[in-house]
């Protein structure tokens, strides 16, 4: 096999309400990419660098009714052969032109909100890289690589929605201190995994 990069992006995208109109929806989309070059509209998950208004770039949606943001984060990884070898990477992104706020919600407690979605997919980022460093990849494995990939998605997409509504899309402050806590303490836990 050659040396090329494949990219899945998978991303789940999780719309954040209003705080005096709690209503929200997602979706999920999957698209593949070739050799891919580096999107500078992408941000990679940071600890040192957490979001702030400015990246959320995207129009805010006019049908949307009792929005106040939206969150488009991303797992990111990527494949390619050496030799034999199978070698991947995988990463937290955060789309800046499908992400977006309405102007009159740009507060720090939504903000804490948003990036809360965006900490816990760098939480199901690290469980990836945990889970693959199980495994010695040869070429030919992609398939069993995508397994493994698969069988997180929905642990990931269940973390998220049980957030939203746990939080009441961000309007009960005490779950939301709560959640930031328990999603601060799963990101210590895999810190070898970051």
């Amino acid at each position: 096999m050659g040396s090329f990069w494949q990219v899945l992006y998978i991303s789940l995208t999780f719309l954040c309400c209003l705080s005096i109109y709690p209503a929200g929806s997602h979706y999920t989309e999957m698209t593949y990419s070739f050799n891919a070059p580096e999107d500078v509209n992408k941000i990679a998950w940071s600890a040192s660098a957490p979001l702030t208004w400015a990246d959320f770039k995207g129009k805010p949606d006019n049908t949307a009714i009792g929005i106040a943001a939206l969150t488009c984060s991303i797992i990111e990884y990527k494949y390619h052969c050496e030799g034999d070898k199978l070698i991947y990477s995988v990463e937290a992104k955060f789309n800046k032109l499908q992400s977006w706020a309405r102007e009159e919600s740009k507060n720090e407690h939504i903000l804490e909100h948003e990036q809360l979605h965006f900490d816990i997919t760098e939480l199901y980022a690290r469980k990836l890289r945990e889970k693959l460093a199980t495994y010695s990849f040869s070429c030919g494995d992609e398939p069993i690589f995508e397994s493994f990939v698969n069988s997180l998605m929905d642990d990931w997409s269940y973390m998220q929605h049980k957030y939203d509504a746990e939080t009441q899309y961000s309007l009960d402050e005490v779950m939301q201190h709560a959640w930031v806590s328990f999603i601060d303490g799963h990101l210590a836990a895999h810190a070898n995994f970051k």
